[in-house]
């Protein structure tokens, strides 16, 4: 399970000032998170990190944590963001550690959900992805 995401550049906005508004984008939304950057001007560019976001699903468990890692490389043309490794965390009684996302959405995508909280943790997913592309787009 991934998200892959390429976004033209205006070609009147010179590179560093995409890079620039990407990374402070990035950093704003993951603020409070377990985030790290890395600038690497030899290979286009290149932010990666790990972060992690809170998805609310109000059934078994009050929230999900999902962590992955991220990556947004800056080219003369375009620019591209892609999410990869997703694990998730549910927060109730008995559970400490993440798992990873991509074996609960086989399941869930062949209708077998492991519970009531798939539809929102994928929903919410989905949602926080997209609103962050679109941030990013802008």
């Amino acid at each position: 399970m991934c998200f892959d995401s390429v976004f033209q550049k205006n070609r009147l906005i010179r590179k560093i000032q995409v890079q620039q508004a990407a990374h402070n984008r990035l950093t704003e939304t993951f603020a409070g998170t377990p985030t790290k950057s890395i600038y690497d001007q030899q290979h286009s560019s290149i932010y990666v990190g790990d972060a992690r976001i809170k998805i609310l699903t109000g059934y078994k468990s009050v929230y999900y944590w999902l962590r992955f890692h991220y990556n947004l490389a800056a080219k003369d043309s375009n620019y591209s963001f892609g999410i990869t490794d997703i694990y998730e965390k549910p927060i109730e009684i008995g559970t400490n550690d993440y798992s990873k996302l991509e074996y609960r959405y086989w399941d869930y995508s062949h209708l077998k959900p492991w519970t009531r909280d798939d539809q929102q943790v994928f929903q919410g997913l989905q949602s926080e992805v997209i609103r962050l592309e679109s941030s990013l787009k802008a």
